[in-house]
Formats: C-alpha cells, structure tokens, sequence
C-alpha cells in the first residue's frame, strides 16, 4: 500500500508540477490565434474601408460630373435664353424703327395732303384779261413776293386759256422752276413794252431752273404747249398788261 501511494503521490506530483506549464503555453497558442484573428478582422475592415473610400471617391467624382454636366447644360440654357432675348429684342428695335418710318412716312403724307388741301382753299389772285395773238385769257396776277413764292403750286388743274402772270414791277433777270408744281407749263418771258423774250416749257415736280435770256418785266405762266398753239412766240406783244 505504501508503494502504491507513493507512486500515486508521484504521478499527482508530477501532474501538478507539469499543469502550469501546459496552461501557460496553451494561452500563448490561444493568444496568437486571437491576434491572427483580430489582425484577419482589422484587414478585412481595412479593406472594407478602403473600399467604401474608393467608391466615395468615385461617387464624389461622378457627382462632380453630374453636376459639370448640369453645369454645361445649365449655362447652355442660360445662353439660348440670351440668345432668344438679344433676338427678342433686335426683332422689337426693327419692328419699332419700321413703326416709326412708317408713322413718318404717314405724317409725311398728311402734313402735303394738308398743304394742298391748304393752298388749294388759298383765295385766288386777282384776275384780269390779257390778249396774246388771237386769243384772248384770263390771269390771276401774282404781284407780291408771297404770291410769287406760291404761284401754281399744288394745283391740279389749270383752266384752258387760263393762267398766272407774275408781275416783278420793274426789269429783272428771273428765273422760274417747278417744285411742288403738279401740272406741266409753258413760261413766256415778257419785258417791259409786253414783247416775248423767250418761252420755256417746264415740266411737272422738277427742280431745273428756267430763266429769261434778257432783262423782262412779266412771266407768264399757262398750261404746257399752250404757246406753240397759238402761235405765240418770241418776238410775239402780249397785250393788256398791267403798269
């Protein structure tokens, strides 16, 4: 018996002295695995970290486009409704100089209607007889500066055997044109004794001056050809003028 527990005692002892140091190089194995394992969670979270970092970037990055893109079309827009507007508004400046001319042109318009319905109302002149060759007309005399300036303009008709005589009250040089004349006439240049200088046919609305060849007293006016005729010409006496 005494053996036996001795070798009993023996294996405990041993047993007891060998426990320490199996525990002591378990934990070792036990905290090497821990930490392999930590390290495989740190990488793995690494990796997920870098990789959710990487798609953010490229998120942010793709946003960036997105938003250039935005920005392009934005500013395009922006640019066509400038467009539109500068269009817009040469369209406006056009139509409203073409308002304009054409208020102008009307007003134009009016005002001469006005001053042919004017001068068309003006009292006429006073009338007297007159004898060239075998004819015998009727004048109004036209004998003040006004009345001169004014003559046959804006009339649309003139009388057969009907004129104007301007009377310039002593010898001249003169000449006559047609301005707002709207009739042709013929203008006999007459001195002073009632002889015929020189006849010149005029034409309608013209501005050619038609002038005396020879210091005259009277011109006068009668409605186009109405010399040629009547046998009227240089040289011919016009009679019943007034001294």
């Amino acid at each position: 018996m005494s053996r036996c527990f001795s070798l009993k005692s023996l294996l405990l002892a041993l047993t007891l002295i060998a426990l320490p140091f199996a525990t002591v190089s378990a934990k070792p194995a036990t905290s090497a695995k821990t930490v392999v394992k930590n390290k495989a969670k740190t990488s793995q979270a690494a990796a997920k970290s870098k990789s959710t970092a990487k798609k953010a970037v490229t998120a942010k990055k793709q946003g960036k486009v997105v938003a250039s893109k935005k920005g392009v079309k934005k500013a395009d827009v922006s640019r066509k409704a400038s467009s539109r507007k500068t269009v817009s508004k040469k369209a406006e400046t056009k139509s409203a100089a073409k308002t304009k001319s054409t208020v102008g042109k009307n007003a134009t318009r009016t005002s001469r209607k006005r001053n042919v319905a004017k001068n068309n109302k003006t009292p006429r002149m006073r009338m007297t007889t007159l004898r060239a060759g075998k004819k015998s007309i009727r004048v109004e005399v036209a004998s003040t500066e006004a009345e001169h300036e004014r003559g046959l303009m804006y009339r649309r008709s003139l009388p057969a055997d009907s004129g104007m005589l301007f009377d310039f009250k002593g010898p001249a040089k003169t000449c006559m044109w047609m301005k707002d004349t709207y009739i042709p006439l013929s203008v006999a240049f007459i001195d002073v004794n009632g002889k015929v200088v020189n006849i010149e046919e005029m034409k309608a609305r013209t501005t050619t001056s038609h002038c005396s060849k020879d210091w005259i007293r009277y011109a006068l006016e009668m409605n186009a050809k109405w010399f040629s005729r009547n046998g009227v010409r240089p040289g011919s006496r016009i009679k019943g003028l007034p001294r």
